[in-house]
């Protein structure tokens, strides 16, 4: 028997892995354990804002929302002027001529002779003592004699004073996006500099075997990119600056090299594809070490895995969409665009839509808001819509589509004539 035992060394207990690193405030699922996408959608926006203002000159900033009020320093237009092309003229020296008589005019360089025309084209200041203009279609012109062909009264085919915008009035408020149309009216009014939200910069990131730009790829492999190409078009159509970029290796190293690369040029990543097992997908695993996030079942159909996250120093949100190319426009546009439109600082994130009647029944899951391609036909009386089969995800049917039917979650099955909400397709 030994005289001395040997002490034996506690053994050590198994460390506790760390947590994932999950976003907080994700909100609840609902009773079928699906989070609603009302719910996920502002979720994202609760986690974004929109980018700091800067001056730009006025073309830089078409599509941009404005972020203060523009005053008229003057009245709008300072002086009448001519409203369209023709001759400037005295009232009063053609107002006894009668419909299709002929009144003898001079053109001349001023109207202070009686029976002077002075000639104008659309815009421009009228001529001293001048109230009227000719349009050129009441007048014809024989050498320096004109022929009234039409008489005119005081003020008429002239803008006057102060008619677009009285001084200090507001020319376009806040938040307004700037059009073709608004830049005019600022050019006329003399700005040259606005106050705006910069573009959003997009960096859509294609996920998965074989994408990379310059590998040899099988037409079915190369069909699994459709989804990045068409989602980075879409912000585009949004209005964002967009960079499309893919990872080939298929290691969370990888693309955790490729995010991190991207993050200095982004303020918003979505990443298409790889995200099959949510958390535990290729993609999932890639960030934990970059940032928080978020994965959930999104009672929706297609595409409801939804995955998001704030990744890299200076939180980059980053929206994570399926490789299925209408899931991925689907989620898209339920959920990048209005993160989109947030960070522009827009006031509508709404897509447009209108309410049509379906002409055939259409299937659905109950508590699953349900997403089918169509084509939308409008008659006097109705705009009718009628669904698209998107067998095996047909990328030429969603070509064919002009709208997206939404169907409730609530409802299920929906039976021919009933009405629907269908998102308009075109962005114009």
């Amino acid at each position: 028997m030994a005289l001395f035992g040997r002490k034996r060394a506690p053994v050590a207990a198994e460390p506790e892995p760390e947590p994932d690193p999950t976003l907080p405030g994700a909100p609840a699922p609902q009773a079928n354990g699906l989070r609603s996408v009302s719910a996920h959608r502002d979720f994202l926006l609760s986690k974004v804002q929109p980018l700091m203002p800067f001056g730009m000159r006025l073309l830089d900033a078409w599509g941009l929302s404005l972020c203060e009020d523009l005053v008229a320093d003057g009245d709008l237009p300072p002086l009448p002027e001519a409203e369209s092309d023709g001759y400037a003229v005295i009232a009063l020296d053609v107002r006894d001529a009668a419909v299709g008589t002929r009144v003898q005019l001079s053109v001349r360089g001023d109207v202070q002779k009686v029976g002077s025309a002075v000639p104008v084209y659309a815009g421009q200041p009228m001529p001293p003592g001048a109230d009227a203009v000719l349009p050129l279609a009441q007048v014809r012109r024989e050498g320096q004699e004109l022929s009234l062909l039409a008489p005119v009264v005081t003020g008429e085919h002239v803008r006057p004073t102060g008619i677009d915008a009285a001084m200090g009035e507001v020319l376009i408020h806040a938040g307004k996006q700037l059009d073709a149309r608004a830049i005019g009216l600022l050019a006329g009014a003399g700005f040259d500099k606005v106050f705006c939200r910069p573009r959003p910069r997009i960096v859509v990131l294609a996920v998965g075997e074989q994408l990379a730009d310059d590998a040899p790829a099988s037409m079915a492999e190369r069909r699994r990119d459709a989804a990045s190409h068409m989602v980075a078009a879409a912000a585009k159509a949004d209005g964002a600056q967009v960079w499309r970029e893919s990872v080939a290796g298929t290691t969370p190293d990888d693309v955790a090299e490729v995010v991190s690369d991207q993050l200095i040029r982004a303020d918003l990543m979505v990443i298409c594809g790889g995200t099959a097992g949510g958390r535990d997908s290729l993609v999932g695993r890639s960030l934990k070490s970059l940032g928080q996030t978020d994965f959930a079942e999104v009672a929706m159909e297609p595409g409801g895995l939804q995955g998001f996250g704030i990744i890299g120093q200076d939180e980059v949100p980053v929206v994570m969409l399926p490789a299925d190319p209408l899931a991925a426009y689907v989620a898209f546009e339920l959920f990048a665009h209005p993160l989109i439109r947030t960070l522009m600082g827009a006031r509508d994130m709404a897509l447009s839509s209108v309410d049509c009647r379906l002409t055939m029944d259409v299937s659905g899951e109950a508590g699953l808001m349900q997403v089918v391609a169509g084509v939308i036909t409008r008659d006097a009386q109705q705009w009718s819509v009628t669904p698209l089969d998107f067998a095996q995800g047909s990328l030429t049917t969603l070509v064919d589509a002009d709208a997206l039917i939404v169907l409730p979650a609530e409802l299920g099955t929906i039976a021919a004539g009933a009405v629907v909400t269908c998102w308009l397709l075109d962005r114009d």
